[in-house]
């Protein structure tokens, strides 16, 4: 990237997290007392050397997550010796935004997270941010231009 100083790189993943206790719900134990989480997720990679991750906080029930995960717990022995899980993904709490070292934003929206308006609503209002491009209706990116907006109308 010497020559591209100013490139940034947005691209989808899947990541994963290591612990060495169930720290979550979703988290599966791989080997004894090592925990794994897995993430449907994006990262930005710029010329800083700061990697910028987002893990999806909405996921598809019943692909990304299992609906009612808490009520089927009961049920993981079972699915773990058919290699299957009642976890699904690791998640986020909330959205979050890339900020280049140019300042210029970008929400990553990745799938079926596109639907959920109310959700990057707020997180604009959050960011005090201004749209500048929706969202692809199969996932895409929200660019951001940081503003100086106090409050932003309702």
């Amino acid at each position: 990237m010497d020559q591209y100083k100013n490139g940034n790189v947005l691209s989808g993943i899947e990541s994963y997290q290591l612990y060495n206790y169930a720290k979550t719900a979703t988290a599966r134990e791989i080997a004894p007392n090592i925990y794994q989480d897995n993430f449907n997720a994006a990262t930005l990679i710029d010329y800083s050397s700061k990697l910028q991750f987002y893990h999806k906080s909405k996921l598809v029930p019943g692909v990304e997550q299992m609906p009612f995960g808490a009520a089927m717990n009961f049920l993981k022995p079972l699915f773990k010796a058919f290699g299957g899980t009642t976890g699904g993904y690791g998640k986020q709490a909330e959205p979050s935004v890339f900020y280049a070292q140019s300042g210029i934003g970008a929400a990553p929206v990745i799938c079926y997270e596109s639907i959920w308006g109310i959700m990057w609503r707020n997180m604009l209002k959050k960011e005090h941010s201004l749209l500048r491009l929706s969202p692809m209706m199969a996932g895409g990116v929200i660019l951001l231009e940081k503003t100086n907006i106090c409050n932003m109308q309702n």
